[in-house]
């Protein structure tokens, strides 16, 4: 391959990874455990969510749970002034845990 050719490949891996790198989704984590031993059966709860200024677009947020994808609602939202990126909002979802049990959920997002 011509060092031209070597070249201009170089430059479009690292353009391509300059683009993902800018869509990179942030995360945060919440974690469930209970101490009671009792059994939690399709509970609703509801968490307090903030991601930092241009970081949120409402359609981006996941929920992944300990068994995959997790369906969630955002409700409540405050926006940074003058955008559509989300300040705050209040997310919540299903879930169930088994006495002394702990999951982990995964809330990820992307501007």
């Amino acid at each position: 391959m011509s060092p031209k050719l070597l070249g201009f490949f170089s430059f479009l891996l690292l353009l391509w990874l300059g683009v993902l790198s800018s869509v990179q989704a942030e995360e945060t984590q919440i974690a469930l455990r209970d101490y009671l031993g009792q059994q939690w059966t399709n509970e609703l709860l509801t968490y307090p969510f903030s991601a930092p200024p241009g970081a949120c677009s409402a359609a981006s947020v996941t929920l992944t749970g300990p068994r995959g994808p997790v369906p969630a609602q955002l409700s409540d939202f405050d926006y940074w002034p003058g955008t559509q990126s989300v300040k705050s909002a209040n997310m919540s979802f299903l879930t169930s845990l088994a006495p002394l049990a702990s999951d982990t959920y995964t809330v990820r997002y992307r501007c």
